[in-house]
């Protein structure tokens, strides 16, 4: 099977995948928002990104560089998963742990401080769980990530719909996404061990070598945090639960796109650590490539999103949060950012050039808080919606700048300008269907993007026939050569 081939299969199949529990996630989402109403939605949602900023911090950009060191040529995998499986549990207790105390200094609710409590699970079992990713990343066999996100949000949906019938508190729908957490973590565990024997490990040494390794990167990470996250947490500080609530319903539609282009680039990233400093020309074919196609299909879900934004909150979440419309009306401009912004920030780490971007993401980061600072009290979620965009913006634009220097090459940009074309006419055709049902507008739109930009030329028969084709040419382990 084809290299292309290969990513292209994983990629649909995660797509699929991700469809599935994006749904069911969905599903969830729109029964806590119903039940819980702006204001108990956005405790909830204070919770969740709470945590969510402490745990980045726990990460340490880990998962990023498991998937390099295993990528190479002469990796151990026992030994760098089994290390670093250590080093993530200490850092994930401690930093979570660290979370729970400043959490009660906070002037939250006591509910939404229990809840901060509770969840520090929940978020265990999610960075235990991601470290483990890149092992099915480097074997291309990403359908068993697939399959555990599938039980762990099916758990999940089981638990919330109990839960709300038997009218329970919000810090049982916390409980129930714990035990969501640890379903998924228990499944990835299981088959993380066919290909390596997960236990801990403490090579020092080793460990020394890993942590000078990730430091400009978890430095990175927690900067790049500083802007993606502290705007809810800002928000929750200055404003009340309820504008976190409308808030939060249009930035989940945003989180839940931008899985798709992480999704993509995860798999990319091992080729391109890989062909990094072996051959550039591949390297450089491969990273065109995968710009193309997030260029593709990252801008016409800009386009799409501009005109359903007020039917897909009221879908999810029903009229209540109607008000939400316009908030991602804003932030849809920040998934093109994200979309290209996650192959810079991945190819950042697969040429090594973490230390170069730690000023990008100090720079970024100190630009952030100004903006939230200064737009927040005015504007509410209107200015923390500018704030996202523009910081966004800003670190895709800076990474590129670090790969284009390093590596000598120039970005394509045939393909914008026909998939720019495609998304105008797809959205003349939005601007006609007003009224009609959300999800037929979704699909129409969808076929009317890729029907035109078929006739352009922009993806071709070939290429199609290629990600199906399942001749042997350029297998997994000739990719990663033991």
């Amino acid at each position: 099977m084809s290299l292309t081939s290969q990513v292209a299969r994983n990629t649909i199949l995660q797509v699929v995948g991700k469809a599935l529990t994006t749904l069911l996630g969905l599903v969830v989402v729109a029964l806590l928002q119903r039940y819980l109403g702006p204001s108990g939605f956005g405790q909830y949602w204070t919770i969740i990104s709470y945590l969510g900023f402490f745990s980045v911090i726990a990460d340490l950009g880990l998962y990023l560089i498991v998937v390099r060191e295993i990528s190479k040529k002469e990796a151990d995998p026992q030994k760098v998963v089994g290390n670093v499986f250590s080093i993530r549990t200490i850092f994930a207790i401690l930093i979570l742990g660290i979370s729970v105390l400043v959490g009660f200094f906070l002037p939250y609710p006591h509910i939404v401080k229990i809840g901060i409590l509770l969840g520090t699970l929940s978020f265990f079992f999610v960075a235990m769980t991601q470290v483990l990713v890149g092992i099915f990343q480097k074997h291309l066999v990403m359908k068993k990530v697939v399959i555990g996100e599938i039980i762990g949000r099916i758990v999940l949906l089981i638990l919330v719909s109990i839960f709300l019938k038997l009218k329970f508190s919000l810090l049982s729908i916390i409980l129930a996404v714990v035990l969501g957490s640890f379903a998924n973590f228990l499944i990835i565990f299981i088959f993380a061990n066919q290909y390596v024997k997960i236990k801990f490990l403490f090579d020092f040494a080793y460990w020394r070598y890993i942590l000078s390794e990730t430091w400009p990167l978890a430095i990175s990470v927690i900067l790049n945090l500083i802007y993606f996250k502290i705007d809810t947490v800002f928000l929750s500080l200055m404003k009340s639960s309820e504008v976190v609530g409308l808030y939060g319903a249009a930035y989940k539609i945003l989180e839940i796109l931008v899985t798709l282009p992480n999704m993509f680039v995860g798999l990319v990233l091992p080729i391109l650590s890989y062909y990094a400093f072996l051959n550039r020309e591949k390297f450089i074919q491969v990273f065109k490539k995968a710009f193309d196609l997030l260029i593709m299909t990252g801008l016409p879900l800009v386009v799409g999103g501009l005109f359903l934004a007020k039917p897909l909150v009221i879908l999810i979440g029903g009229k209540e949060f109607s008000a939400a419309a316009p908030i991602f009306q804003i932030l849809i401009f920040a998934i093109g950012a994200l979309f290209l912004g996650s192959l810079s920030g991945h190819t950042i780490v697969a040429i090594n050039k973490q230390r170069q971007m730690v000023f990008g993401y100090l720079t970024v980061a100190i630009l952030g808080v100004i903006l939230y600072l200064v737009l927040i009290p005015p504007f509410s979620y209107y200015g923390a919606a500018i704030g996202t965009v523009i910081t966004e913006c800003s670190i895709a634009v800076i990474g590129y700048v670090i790969i284009l220097r390093f590596m000598k090459f120039k970005l394509p940009y045939k393909l914008f300008l026909k998939s720019l074309l495609a998304g105008l006419i797809m959205a003349g055709f939005l601007y006609f269907m007003k009224g009609t049902n959300v999800l037929i507008q979704i699909v129409v739109s969808g076929i009317i993007y890729l029907a035109v930009l078929y006739l352009l030329k922009g993806f071709t028969k070939e290429l199609i026939l290629e990600i199906l084709s399942s001749k042997k040419e350029g297998t997994a382990t000739e990719i990663y050569p033991e």
